[in-house]
């Protein structure tokens, strides 16, 4: 995921916390705890990976600045 929605670190370190308590949960059986940890971890984070991708293109494309200004004047 590209740096470009300003929520990678904190989504990493909830998926790590995640991951911890999915294997606690789970010790013995490691390949159905990360399973688990997938099943939520994949629609939790497509909307956060969509507008980080929808970013990086509007920050670098053929009209940047522009893209990037338009977004900082909308917040």
């Amino acid at each position: 995921m590209s740096p470009f929605a300003d929520e990678g670190a904190s989504l990493a370190m909830y998926d790590g916390a995640e991951l911890a308590r999915t294997i606690v949960s789970n010790p013995s059986e490691i390949d159905t705890a990360l399973a688990l940890y997938e099943k939520e971890l994949f629609p939790r984070s497509a909307k956060i990976a969509r507008a980080s991708a929808k970013n990086l293109q509007r920050f670098f494309d053929e009209t940047a600045p522009r893209g990037t200004v338009d977004l900082f004047k909308g917040l």
